[in-house]
């Protein structure tokens, strides 16, 4: 009796009509159709062995589980949002475009790729020149995969963003990344006019914008061809 209960309870919950998804509501973005979000998505999740055995079209296969922040086949998405109604037996789908923060290009400048807010490489783009975009070189060779980070590890980011921030704030404006050496993890900053900035990924300088604030009444950026700050708590300049 109680393994005829077993199979029936299986049978209901892989089979009822009752648990029958009724719609999957996406929004279409510049470039990508809703349903090729949602298509996506689902063989995303699909890679979970329970929600693989309940298939999209139950609703249990929605409510299962965690859902990915990212979709691989569309990396130039972020912060995707599933929410379901299991009375209604409704999917509501919801995602956002990566906004285009800056430029990165490989050590010969001949490809690039446009890397939003938070380091996330995420489209091929053309090669830019100007001080609209800031753009990133590399010093050394690297292959950029689509939906990856720029750097391996966050908080370089979080130090090399936060450097950049600050610099611009008091007045330094950055238009471009010289080189960023990964090997010495170690970058310089081009500004739009004065001496260029050598920093580390592993730190940002601690009181970096009082320093940056006092530097104009010390140092004669006319004759100053650049300033280091990758040892911590001294700088040089020359």
């Amino acid at each position: 009796m109680l393994g005829a209960l077993c199979i029936g309870l299986v049978y209901f919950v892989l089979r009822s009509p009752w648990l029958s998804v009724t719609e999957i509501n996406t929004p279409d973005l510049p470039g990508i159709s809703g349903e090729d979000i949602s298509d996506a998505l689902k063989i995303q999740m699909l890679g979970n062995h329970v929600r693989a055995m309940l298939g999209p079209r139950n609703i249990l296969f929605w409510k299962w589980g965690s859902y990915p922040d990212s979709l691989w086949r569309f990396p130039a998405l972020k912060n995707l949002g599933v929410q379901t109604d299991f009375w209604k037996r409704s999917v509501n789908i919801t995602a956002e475009e990566r906004k285009l923060w800056g430029v990165v290009c490989d050590a010969a400048g001949s490809i690039c790729y446009g890397l939003d807010e938070n380091g996330i490489i995420f489209s091929q783009v053309p090669d830019v020149s100007g001080s609209l975009l800031l753009k990133i070189g590399y010093a050394s060779n690297r292959v950029f995969l689509l939906g990856q980070p720029l750097f391996s590890r966050p908080e370089w980011f979080s130090n090399f963003r936060g450097t950049i921030d600050a610099l611009n704030r008091n007045g330094f404006r950055v238009v471009a990344i010289k080189s960023v050496d990964l090997s010495s993890r170690e970058w310089t900053a081009q500004l739009a006019q004065g001496p260029d900035f050598y920093f580390s990924l592993n730190f940002m300088p601690e009181n970096l914008d009082s320093i940056l604030k006092g530097l104009g009444s010390k140092l004669d950026f006319n004759k100053t061809s650049y300033i280091d700050f990758r040892v911590p708590n001294r700088i040089y300049y020359k």
